[in-house]
Formats: structure tokens, C-alpha cells, sequence
């Protein structure tokens, strides 16, 4: 049976915890580059994601590759529930547009008005590593008004 992305990130702040630690797990392997410009890709034999592509990495507990991701459909291999939302979810939300990902897990300003403000963060391919913080910190932020 499929799990569900909320299964397993119940939280909006679940969910970037899981871009945070998927982004540090990915960028310690030699056969994949962290690569904001892609979902999935390939990079000089070397296959390549963005935030999001780590994010659903870490939660389905897959690793990509150039063979398993590139030559067949990703959202087969990741067997998740909501990925293909999630994906776009977890792009805008690198970029620090909650929008999406509050509306994801049901949640909108009007309704929710101690939701935190849109964080002041962007993660590109050449910064990600030193917002990490700024991400955490916003995290930390959402969990302490319960999202």
C-alpha cells in the first residue's frame, strides 16, 4: 500500500525538516549533485534534483540514480502518495513561498492567523548550505506555533 506524503511529514514543518536533511544526506553522495534548475536530471553522468528531489529522497527512503530515475518514471519508484504536489510544494517553499505548502496541508492565512510569516530565505544551487540555518530557524518557528 502507497503511503501519503502527510503519513509521513504530518507537519508543514515535518515537511521542510525533510528538504533540510534530504538536501545534507544527497549532497554527501559522489553519484548525485544538488541542482536547484531540476526535479530530476542528468549532469555529466551524474544524476541531479533540487531541493524537492531530495526532500522526496528522504521521505520515501530512495535514492536516485541516473538508471532508476532517468530511464523510468520517478513517481513510481518514490511509491508516495501526493508526491507530484509535493514536488512543486517544496520548490516554491525553497525560494520562501509558504503559500503552497500551507495550502498542501490545509492551512491558509485567513483561517490561521498565527501561521508565521513567508521566511527570508532562497535556496539556489550556490547557497543552499549556508541558508540551512535560516531554514532551521523558521522550523523551529512553525513548530512552536504548532504547524
Amino acid at each position: 500500500m502507497l503511503k501519503s506524503i502527510k503519513e509521513l511529514a504530518p507537519n508543514p514543518s515535518d515537511a521542510l525538516q525533510a528538504m533540510v536533511d534530504g538536501l545534507r544526506e544527497q549532497s554527501k553522495r559522489e553519484d548525485f549533485i544538488i541542482d536547484m534548475g531540476w526535479f530530476v536530471g542528468k549532469e555529466d553522468g551524474i544524476c541531479c534534483g533540487c531541493a524537492a528531489t531530495c526532500a522526496l529522497q528522504r521521505l520515501a527512503g530512495v535514492n536516485f540514480t541516473i538508471e532508476n530515475s532517468i530511464n523510468a518514471n520517478r513517481f513510481d519508484l518514490l511509491q508516495l502518495k501526493g508526491a507530484i504536489s509535493f514536488e512543486s510544494v517544496i520548490d516554491d517553499a525553497r525560494q520562501g513561498y509558504m503559500s503552497e505548502l500551507f495550502g498542501f496541508y490545509g492551512f491558509d492565512r485567513d483561517s490561521n492567523p498565527d501561521l508565521p510569516q513567508n521566511p527570508n530565505f532562497d535556496l539556489e544551487t550556490d547557497n543552499w548550505e549556508e541558508q540551512l540555518p535560516d531554514v532551521e530557524a523558521y522550523i523551529a518557528e512553525l513548530r512552536a506555533a504548532g504547524y
